[in-house]
């Protein structure tokens, strides 16, 4: 394969250039074939309750909504785990630089897909670190209250022991974890999860 040539560039450096864009080539036709099995996957487990969380509502005060709800117009709903438990002082630096990003984005996703930010901590603390972030495009919810963040892998407190291990949760205690779930609602009562990492 032919690349480009910049002046004055000795031919070690072309040589190992060009290799290094190869390589790269062939790691993107691998992630575009991991991507096309992942769009192949079947239909995931069946969430079994309809989530209560609650949310600031149109007239900027507390509301509980179901995970049913938080679908609206949209077959697709995405929700990422915000590691903003309770116990921390402060969120996750990772996830909040993240969702910086993300906040840019999350106007335009709303044509294709639901997306809401969901963390341990009340809505009212969420609202204010949004609000002191500048988000304004984001919906955060707060799972304070219910076992969504157990049962779909928002915190550690069910993963087996060798996940513990792999992740590194000493026995006894249990962290928040960051993980994209997206789900599709396949009919008003069926809804199936696929985790995204």
């Amino acid at each position: 394969m032919e690349h480009l040539r910049y002046p004055n560039e000795s031919t070690e450096y072309r040589a190992a250039r060009n290799a290094l864009l190869n390589d790269e080539i062939a790691l993107r036709a691998q992630i575009e074939t991991v991507a096309a099995k992942r769009r192949a996957l079947p239909p995931g487990g069946t969430v079994s309750e309809d989530y209560v969380f609650e949310r600031i509502g149109k007239n900027a005060t507390p509301e509980k909504v179901k995970m049913s709800e938080l679908f609206g117009s949209h077959d697709t709903l995405i929700l990422y785990s915000f590691m903003y438990g309770p116990e921390r002082e402060l969120p996750c630096p990772g996830c909040t630089h993240l969702l910086d990003g993300i906040d840019g984005a999350a106007r335009h996703m709303g044509r294709r897909a639901a997306l809401h930010i969901v963390a341990k901590s009340s809505i009212a603390r969420l609202a204010a670190w949004a609000h002191g972030r500048g988000w304004d495009h984001l919906s955060l919810v707060s799972t304070a209250g219910n076992n969504y963040d157990g049962d779909y892998f928002g915190d550690t407190s069910k993963f087996s022991k060798g996940m513990r291990a792999q992740h590194r949760v000493p026995e006894g205690e249990n962290w928040d974890e960051t993980i994209f779930n997206c789900s599709r609602n396949l009919t008003e009562r069926s809804v199936t999860f696929g985790a995204r990492r």
